[in-house]
């Protein structure tokens, strides 16, 4: 009886049945569980919401809403379309400071440490999670980005300053010298932030 099954035969040693299937492989892709951005919306905000100090006058739940719309307004004049690329920037929005609802010291660090426990419950994988650590770790002063979505993290994260959202009363810049400026937060009882060396990272300057 005839057999329907194609012979398999080898073509520079890969299979031909291989090769027949081959334009179809890049919906695989697609099998690959994405992760589960609305849940990481909704819990984060809760975190934040029910954790963060009231003390945080600055690094509130208002700011991480701010960096997380400008993280996509500068996605979109990067012209970042890849959906993976922007789940990772949104997804290290919303945890890059999680981290102040353990400890205001090394909170990039507690962030990255939160996203690794939460984040496999929302389906995502090591090596997203590993970026989205990298991520993070980009925003600590002296900020350190490794690439374009670090990049724009990073670029976000001090853009609440220049908005109408800012709570005014907890900031202070102070000028020493030509060379020299100090950013004050109210909330951080006399901390300071060295912002002399602070240049916007991505190519679209936040105004």
């Amino acid at each position: 009886m005839a057999s329907f099954l194609p012979v398999i035969k080898e073509y520079f040693g890969i299979p031909v049945v291989l090769l027949w299937f081959a334009p179809y492989f890049h919906f695989i892709k697609f099998f690959t569980p994405l992760i589960r951005i609305e849940s990481v919306r909704q819990e984060i905000r809760k975190l934040l919401e029910n954790r963060l100090s009231p003390s945080l006058t600055y690094h509130n739940v208002q700011h991480t809403l701010a960096v997380v719309e400008s993280c996509l307004e500068i996605a979109i004049y990067e012209e970042i379309i890849e959906t993976e690329s922007l789940l990772i920037l949104e997804t290290s929005a919303w945890l890059n400071d999680t981290g102040f609802t353990l400890s205001y010291a090394n909170h990039e660090y507690f962030s990255c440490e939160i996203a690794k426990e939460l984040l496999p419950g929302w389906d995502a994988s090591e090596q997203e999670i590993e970026r989205i650590c990298s991520l993070i770790m980009g925003t600590k002063l002296p900020q350190s980005p490794v690439n374009l979505l670090g990049n724009i993290l990073c670029d976000a994260d001090l853009d609440y300053l220049g908005t109408n959202d800012c709570p005014l009363s907890t900031i202070c810049i102070s000028i020493t010298d030509a060379s020299s400026s100090k950013l004050c937060l109210g909330e951080s009882r006399n901390r300071s932030v060295d912002l002399s060396n602070k240049t916007f990272s991505s190519s679209r300057m936040i105004s």
